[in-house]
């Protein structure tokens, strides 16, 4: 059911993708990779974090074994967060700037009848930072800012233990480095970075 709702998600999204910019990849195949395989790389960073046991916040949330929240930064066409939901069940917050793709994206939420746990809203992610501090157990990031700027927007989000979920296109080492700088000013360290690798080079 997994493997269907995914494939449905991408053919809504290339339906309007024919009036609304959502991605750039119009192609649908090459969509189930660079898009859907590319988010559910955030899942497999996920699960390994869990198996790694670095999950140890003691919040009351997870001491009564609620679902954990995750927020989307930039969601677009909805990578990696519909993605991300639909293999984790978490709930989760779907962020967009542009009202047109946070709309789009609640439409693909409710086609894929995911309304129970995830929802997309207009908002920029320092307002929500105002609106809901520290609520989130994952922030995903998906090709959306440079790493500091990312650590600096993910901070005020995150509970205590919580985590940022980075996807990058081979970073360079100065943005890494300022990354690094910018760690103890957010309260962040990098716990760990994994290379993966997409079909077709």
């Amino acid at each position: 059911q997994e493997a269907d709702l995914l494939v449905k998600h991408v053919l809504l999204v290339a339906e309007k993708n024919k009036s609304c910019n959502l991605t750039g990849i119009r192609d649908v195949e090459k969509s189930l990779y660079l898009n859907t395989l590319d988010s559910l790389f955030f899942v497999a960073s996920y699960q390994q974090l869990i198996e790694e046991g670095l999950f140890l916040d003691q919040d009351e949330s997870v001491k009564r074994k609620e679902t954990p929240c995750f927020v989307d930064m930039g969601t677009g066409g909805g990578f990696p967060g519909i993605p991300f939901g639909i293999m984790t069940k978490m709930k989760g917050l779907l962020l967009d700037s542009v009202a047109k793709k946070a709309e789009a994206v609640e439409g693909f939420i409710t086609d894929l009848h995911l309304q129970n746990y995830l929802e997309s809203k207009a908002l920029r992610t320092e307002a929500l930072s105002k609106e809901s501090p520290q609520t989130a157990r994952v922030v995903l990031a998906r090709a959306l800012a440079p790493l500091e700027v990312l650590l600096e927007y993910a901070s005020p989000l995150l509970r205590q233990g919580g985590f940022l979920i980075a996807s990058k296109g081979l970073p360079k080492e100065d943005e890494l480095a300022a990354a690094r700088a910018a760690e103890d000013t957010t309260g962040m360290k990098l716990v760990s970075r994994e290379t993966r690798e997409l079909p077709e080079d």
